[in-house]
């Protein structure tokens, strides 16, 4: 249908006299929305908060599942950053070895591997079989694993029968993938709740290379 200039004019004029009313609905709607919104989200807020006071905190307290290997070697690791002493280290690598006398160094590196060798993890729960003997004074507790892909795959404990001092560890570690595959033997002895010596062996192996191996014998002088 044809319409004159005039009509599309006055089309045009209405359309304009609209947009004021349209935009002022427009903020209206959108206070409304916003308003409505910030309610829902203080009640929210205000329900969390209330459910959480209502809630019973937490306890701190460490849970044992197995022997807390972490706890003892950052015990040693407390003594000997606070009262060095000298220990005579060799390590053998490359078919190379190399004689040192240590005192002042990283122990939290030195003595990193024990450290991964803890399996006192709640992940890690129902996942070992312990099993204990007994040699003279000394209680050995053994953790064996039950799943192939666990990294420790068994760990020794030595410890007094009499007095539950730490005395020795042992443990086997390995960690396979399609890049590199590595396995490392260690141990330590104690004696007076102080550390005397310990033994690293380690094979490691990258994707497209020949394996390394690697040994260190630590001992207090």
């Amino acid at each position: 249908m044809w319409r004159s200039s005039d009509e599309r004019i006055d089309e045009k004029i209405k359309i304009q006299l609209l947009f004021p009313i349209i935009s002022k609905f427009s903020q209206i709607w959108r206070l409304i929305f916003y308003t409505t919104t910030m309610k829902h989200i203080f009640v929210l807020f205000s329900l969390l908060a209330f459910l959480q006071a209502c809630q019973t905190p937490e306890s701190t307290t460490k849970v044992n599942y197995y022997y807390d290997l972490e706890q003892k070697v950052n015990e040693q690791i407390k003594l000997l950053k606070s009262s060095p002493v000298m220990f005579q280290k060799a390590t053998f690598a490359e078919g190379r070895t190399e004689m040192r006398d240590i005192n002042d160094i990283s122990w939290e590196k030195e003595l990193a591997f024990f450290l991964h060798a803890n399996i006192n993890k709640s992940a890690l729960r129902g996942l070992y079989k312990e099993t204990q003997m007994t040699s003279g004074d000394t209680l050995f507790k053994t953790y064996e694993a039950t799943n192939p892909n666990l990294k420790v795959e068994k760990l020794i404990i030595g410890v007094s029968k009499s007095t539950q001092e730490f005395w020795s560890v042992q443990a086997k570690i390995s960690s396979d993938n399609y890049l590199y595959s590595t396995q490392k033997e260690l141990k330590m002895y104690c004696s007076n709740n102080k550390l005397q010596s310990y033994y690293i062996k380690g094979r490691q192996k990258m994707i497209f290379s020949d394996p390394e191996y690697f040994e260190i014998k630590a001992k207090r002088k």
